[in-house]
């Protein structure tokens, strides 16, 4: 293998996204360093240093963007602010993603995955990607959001993701797409509101005011993509590893208990957001490295998540790990707003199949990236 350099590196190369863990490898023995890609940034590959960077909100600021290159130029609200204010726009949002709250929406959850799964399964082999894996998350952020499911949108959310450094045209007309959507439903919602997102983020007021529309906007612009992607990339990597690991998927029929730490585990061991990114508003020492006020920083959330420091025997798929304690979601006071809606619809999603599917297999070779979420085709295992 060529010696790594952190100059060279970059987390959205396609050979890294297909196997990032060979890289992780090395990341954990280099430590901090920078790289020269998307203008330079540090990069930040330990659990200790990540857990450093991502409480230390005084130092390292997500304000300016979290994302190598950005996606738009404005913010993805509430998660691009700084204190107090994203602490503001955090208490307007989080009764709603609470567990109590979460809790309440399992049986709608459950629904949307039985009418799913019902039309997967009409022919085999089953595609749990394209028509599950991708659709759940959309169908319940739709159904939160109080507008019509459309296929359309997990695709405008992927050419926003995705698409922002080989195709940006693409990006950009996705990005249009999901602004006048909302602009299309904030006047009927403001003459009628609901008890939906669109309409509390209407009607919520910072220091007396409320948001002006673009920020309104922009709320429900990050509402919409900031759980799709994530979520139905962890369902989908969680399905292909029962494909493949006949005794771990017996293990969760016998007991649906196990299901939980299965998606723990799943969301540790795939880490669907690789990184995230800040700026430093302050000099600091960043595991020893000299950072400067204005540099940019990264945190690779999936590069901790493998850290042999923290995580004993890191590249293995345990679901009796304990402690798991996992930066999937983030951590610290910007720690993921969605991560018990994430956490509910992963694990539903994998109950709903194994009480229908309960032996299954790979139909075919797959090829999991990080990112790409193609076509996961299953067939019943012949015993």
């Amino acid at each position: 293998m060529k010696k790594f350099t952190h100059s060279e590196f970059d987390h959205n190369a396609g050979d890294f996204r297909k196997d990032p863990s060979a890289v992780y490898k090395l990341l954990h023995a280099a430590g901090v360093g920078q790289s020269e890609h998307y203008g330079g940034f540090w990069v930040v590959p330990t659990y200790e240093t990540v857990q450093s960077v991502a409480h230390d909100t005084d130092t390292y600021s997500p304000a300016d963007g979290t994302m190598l290159p950005g996606v738009l130029d404005r913010p993805l609200l509430p998660m691009e602010s700084d204190p107090p204010l994203h602490g503001e726009y955090r208490r307007m949002l989080v009764k709603q993603f609470s567990p109590k709250a979460i809790r309440e929406w399992v049986p709608a959850i459950r629904a949307a995955a039985q009418d799913l799964l019902k039309d997967v399964l009409t022919e085999e082999p089953y595609d749990f990607s394209l028509g599950y894996a991708k659709m759940l998350p959309t169908a319940i952020i739709c159904q939160m959001l109080g507008v019509e499911f459309k296929t359309e949108f997990q695709e405008w959310v992927e050419d926003v993701v995705y698409r922002r450094i080989s195709d940006r045209a693409a990006t950009d007309r996705a990005i249009e797409k999901i602004h006048n959507l909302f602009r299309g439903i904030l006047p009927e919602r403001r003459e009628n509101p609901g008890d939906d997102l669109v309409s509390l983020v209407l009607q919520a007021e910072i220091d007396g005011k409320p948001l002006d529309e673009e920020t309104v906007i922009d709320f429900c612009f990050f509402l919409l993509i900031a759980g799709l992607d994530n979520t139905n990339f962890t369902i989908r990597a969680l399905l292909q590893q029962l494909a493949i690991d006949h005794e771990l998927r017996q293990r969760l029929v016998d007991d649906p208990n196990l299901i939980d730490a299965a998606v723990e585990e799943a969301l540790r061991y795939f880490s669907p957001v690789i990184a995230l990114g800040r700026t430093a508003r302050a000099d600091a020492s960043l595991g020893g490295c000299p950072a400067h006020q204005g540099d940019k920083v990264l945190m690779l959330f999936g590069c901790a998540n493998r850290d042999p420091a923290e995580f004993e025997n890191p590249d293995e798929f345990d679901i009796d790990r304990f402690p798991n304690r996992h930066v999937a979601f983030g951590v610290g006071p910007h720690r993921c707003l969605g991560s018990n809606l994430a956490r509910a619809e992963i694990a539903v999603a994998i109950e709903e199949v194994l009480k229908v599917l309960p032996d299954f297999e790979l139909a075919g070779e797959v090829d999991i990236r990080w990112d790409d979420l193609g076509p996961l085709l299953i067939k019943p295992r012949k015993s």
